[in-house]
């Protein structure tokens, strides 16, 4: 597809690298380059360095290039593109596929020598359960202390 100066390939967005990846310090100085010397934009330069626009971003606003995400060289452009687009796509499916394996995911707990299957959700919601009780009933030894150091005064007065 030709967007604009960009011919994006819609389906390969494996070449960029994760966002979990760290940047070495070349990145960080060809990104500086690239961005203030050469004045690129953010799209052509995620081609270069093969980071996602996206993480272009990020880092020129972590090195404090740009004071926010919109005021990027190429910023409106991206949104605008099928490529960000497809990055969001991407993600959303992530997400989707994340939350489906965790309603499946079956767990097995063994307590006391008694063994049970349970699934994630459930669980999650059970762990949830008890925290909320025993927060009850750290606030209700709180009031209990209380009323016994009230009534030791009033004896001891």
């Amino acid at each position: 597809m030709l967007f604009g100066n960009y011919i994006i390939n819609l389906m390969d967005l494996s070449k960029y690298k994760p966002n979990s990846t760290f940047w070495s310090s070349q990145e960080d100085e060809q990104l500086n380059n690239l961005y203030n010397e050469k004045l690129m934009d953010i799209i052509e330069i995620s081609d270069i360095i093969n980071r996602s626009p996206g993480s272009i971003i990020s880092r020129l606003c972590r090195n404090k290039y740009i004071s926010n995400r919109t005021s990027a060289r190429g910023y409106i452009t991206y949104k605008n593109s099928e490529l960000y687009k497809s990055i969001v796509a991407s993600g959303e499916g992530k997400k989707l596929n994340k939350q489906t394996t965790k309603t499946n995911e079956n767990i097995s707990i063994n307590i006391n020598g008694i063994s049970t299957t349970c699934e994630y959700i459930e669980l999650k919601n059970d762990v949830k359960e008890v925290k909320n009780e025993i927060k009850e009933l750290k606030n209700n030894l709180k009031e209990l202390i209380e009323m016994i150091k009230t009534v030791y005064e009033f004896e001891h007065t």
